[in-house]
């Protein structure tokens, strides 16, 4: 038995016929040539300065291939298999492409979900409910501009004929007075500021209920308050007339008078009043009443 090490140090026990002879390293896969007996074992330190005698070494071992040669493909392979790798992640995935839902059969059309057009339809909204937003904003401008001038005339002519009727408003509230025939038509009417007095002239003969409404944003067009506060009426009636007085004689010229009704109410509580009031339904407030401008 002979002893021959690899460069890389591994021992190798074989007999003396095989001599001559090379065998593959178990450890570094180098390529190790026995010696002949003329020739004394030798250390190599590299694999590439193996160069062994001899008739039978000139060539390795036929179905070995060389270490180089390996690395080299295992380097081709390891390249190989990072290309593969980078090339099945940025290729779409065919089957979530198929799996997709079709809008459409235009491909430049593609339909919204029927969540998305239900929350773009704007809300439907009926013709009461865009009026009364409408009335709405107008009585919240009307409350801070909508208030007449006091002693505006809201209904009725305007003579120096008639009677008169003087109202003292003491409340809190604006008041629209009417005078009205009851249940059949309105005379006259008159706007009077809160704590505040004013004169409705002009007053034709006739036996009248007093009706008269709080309120603020006093509408033109509708003649009411946006904003109503109550609707009342005296429970008495005011009879307006006008008469010819005696005649009088002064020196030679003989004068006759013309006498008309005067009347003088206040629709706040006063001590030792005379007069009652009650409420009555706005349906039947002020009837016949239609939005008219104010006379001044």
């Amino acid at each position: 038995m002979i002893t021959v090490k690899c460069a890389c140090g591994e021992p190798f026990h074989v007999e003396e016929r095989h001599r001559g002879s090379s065998i593959r390293c178990r450890r570094c896969g180098s390529i190790v040539t026995i010696p002949v007996a003329s020739v004394a074992p030798q250390n190599f330190h590299t694999h590439d300065a193996v160069r062994p005698e001899g008739p039978s070494s000139a060539a390795p071992a036929s179905g070995r291939s060389h270490p180089r040669r390996s690395l080299r493909w295992l380097a081709v392979a390891s390249a190989l298999f990072v290309v593969l790798f980078t090339v099945s992640r940025l290729w779409p995935d065919r089957s979530a492409l198929s799996r997709r839902p079709i809008a459409s059969s235009s491909p430049s059309v593609v339909a919204p979900p029927s969540s998305s057009l239900a929350a773009s339809e704007p809300p439907q909204v009926s013709g009461d409910e865009r009026l009364g937003r409408l009335e709405r904003n107008l009585c919240e401008r009307l409350k801070s501009s909508g208030r007449l001038p006091n002693g505006s005339r809201l209904l009725g002519p305007r003579s120096q004929a008639g009677g008169q009727l003087t109202i003292d408003n003491g409340t809190s509230h604006d008041a629209a007075v009417f005078l009205v025939i009851p249940r059949t038509a309105t005379i006259a009417g008159v706007y009077v500021r809160a704590r505040e007095h004013a004169t409705l002239r002009s007053i034709p003969d006739g036996n009248y209920q007093v009706q008269f409404a709080f309120g603020s944003g006093w509408m033109r067009t509708q003649a009411r308050f946006c904003d109503p506060v109550d609707f009342l009426a005296f429970d008495s009636t005011f009879t307006f007339g006008t008469r010819r007085a005696a005649p009088d004689t002064v020196g030679d010229s003989v004068f006759t008078s013309i006498l008309t009704t005067a009347a003088r109410v206040t629709l706040h509580p006063v001590p030792e009043g005379n007069a009652r009031t009650h409420s009555t339904p706005q349906t039947t407030f002020a009837p016949g009443l239609t939005g008219t401008a104010p006379h001044f």
